[in-house]
Formats: C-alpha cells, sequence, structure tokens
C-alpha cells in the first residue's frame, strides 16, 4: 500500500469525522434532490427548531445522521454484513425493503438514458465488497473513492444506495487515519454527470481520480487539520481546485494529458 495523504491518529480522524458529518449528509440531500441547505442540515443535525421543510425530509437526514453513528461505532471492523446494516439504518424511512439486497431488475434515468445495473448475486457482491475492503494493495483514498462508485453503480438496495455509498466510503479513511470522505457542494453536479457517464461504461478510472483529488480531504467544512493547511493561502488553493473542477471538469482538474492517459491504460 502506498503512503497515504493523511495520517491522524484515532483521536483526530473521529473527531474530524464527527465535525464533517453536515457537509456528508448534504451530499445525501443533494443525491435526492432535496431543497435543504447546508446551514438546514447542520441544524437537523444539531436538532434546532427549524422551519418551511417536510416531515419525510427531514426523516432523511436523521436517518443518515444515525448511519454516521454507526460508521463511527463499527468502522474498525466493517463488512458486507454491517453495510447492509448501514443501509437498514440509513433508509429505515424512505427506502423499501431496507437492509435487503436488490432482487428487481432496478434502473434509473441518467443524461445517457436509462441505465439498468447487473443482477444482485449475494455471494458475489459479499466477496466482491470485502475484498475491497481488504485490498493492500490499494489506498486508503483509492478504496475510499472506489467503494463509492461501486455501490453507487451497483445498486446493492432497491433505493438508498448513493447515501450508503458515501457514508461507507469513510470506513478505509476511519481505519487509517486518511481523512473523510464527501463531495463538495460546488463539485456535486460535474461530479454526478461523471457518474452517469461510469454507470454506462463501467469505467471508474477518471471518476476515482476525481474523487481522489475533490471528496477526500482533512476539511470539515470550518477547519483544515493538517497543520501544513492552516494557511489562508491553503484554503484559497483548495477553493480554487474546486472551483476549477466546477467551470472546466476532469481535464480542467487533472489536466488533458493525465486524462488521456487513464482512459489509454487498462
Amino acid at each position: 500500500m502506498s503512503d497515504v495523504q493523511y495520517k491522524f491518529d484515532k483521536k483526530i480522524e473521529e473527531m474530524l469525522f464527527k465535525k464533517s458529518i453536515p457537509q456528508i449528509l448534504h451530499d445525501g440531500v443533494q443525491f435526492e434532490n432535496l431543497l435543504i441547505t447546508l446551514l438546514q442540515t447542520q441544524q437537523i443535525v444539531n436538532n434546532e427548531k427549524i422551519s418551511g421543510i417536510s416531515t419525510s425530509d427531514m426523516l432523511v437526514v436523521h436517518d443518515m445522521h444515525k448511519g454516521a453513528e454507526y460508521i463511527l461505532n463499527e468502522y474498525a471492523d466493517f463488512d458486507f454484513e454491517k453495510l447492509k446494516v448501514l443501509h437498514s439504518i440509513t433508509g429505515r424511512d424512505d427506502a423499501f425493503n431496507p437492509g435487503q439486497l436488490r432482487t428487481s431488475a432496478g434502473g434509473f434515468n441518467t443524461t445517457k438514458g436509462t441505465f439498468t445495473p447487473d443482477a444482485v448475486e449475494p455471494a458475489a457482491v459479499e466477496k466482491y465488497f470485502n475484498q475491497l475492503l481488504a485490498d493492500t494493495e490499494l489506498t486508503p483514498e483509492a478504496k475510499a473513492s472506489k467503494i463509492f462508485t461501486y455501490l453507487s453503480r451497483a445498486q446493492l438496495f432497491n433505493d438508498t444506495n448513493k447515501r450508503t455509498a458515501v457514508l461507507a466510503a469513510n470506513v478505509p479513511l476511519l481505519q487509517h487515519g486518511a481523512g473523510v470522505f464527501y463531495i463538495p457542494e460546488a463539485a456535486m453536479e460535474n461530479v454526478l454527470h461523471l457518474m452517469g457517464e461510469f454507470y454506462h461504461s463501467n469505467d471508474d478510472r477518471v471518476l476515482v481520480a476525481v474523487l481522489m483529488e475533490l471528496a477526500i480531504s482533512d476539511f470539515d467544512g470550518k477547519t483544515y487539520y493538517a497543520p501544513e493547511h492552516q494557511a489562508y493561502e491553503y484554503a484559497n488553493e483548495h477553493q480554487t481546485l474546486i472551483n476549477t473542477f466546477k467551470g472546466l471538469g476532469a481535464k480542467g482538474l487533472l489536466g488533458k494529458q493525465r486524462v488521456e492517459q487513464l482512459l489509454a491504460t487498462k
């Protein structure tokens, strides 16, 4: 396994994850196209009084928050069985058969047309997920990104797949003190576009590279945790990176040559 970008101790890593929970939950809000701001997500997490949001939408956030708490308690020995428990918690109030694997055809619309995922073969998907978690050849950052892309595309459950995926992606990072995984709000539209392309191609190379650059950080929304990042200059660089991707996409973020290299290699 290559050197990780961050190497926080257990206390700091768990603090970073806990402080980042509103950011992580807001990814789930955006996946579901709910009209809830990041500030309102924070208020729901804090159990503050809030108006103008339906009970069903608030339950989506509350259930995902409980899923985040489950991750924090269970990440050390996380496996496929615990993934199913995570889904049962995260989708408790709005998923069909929470915690149970999909048995129907499934499918959803993307910018490239309707995507129909492969049938779920329980033994095969359990083996693949557990092997992915245990793969010592992948960095924690790569593992987190691949967990997110795999669970999002495989659609192992009837729904609530991306919300489950963004939570599960944090498991290897927590295990190795390697930061936190969430998609910054400004980058979400372009990431969703890349995900649509990935669903149809099943080629995750560019998407994983983008996620490793954008979705994994030491930033909880207010504070950078790595000592070398605690300066105004780095905050500006980080925001510039996100804005570059927002405006120019993967080639703007990674460079045209790197994107071409990723697509050329097998």
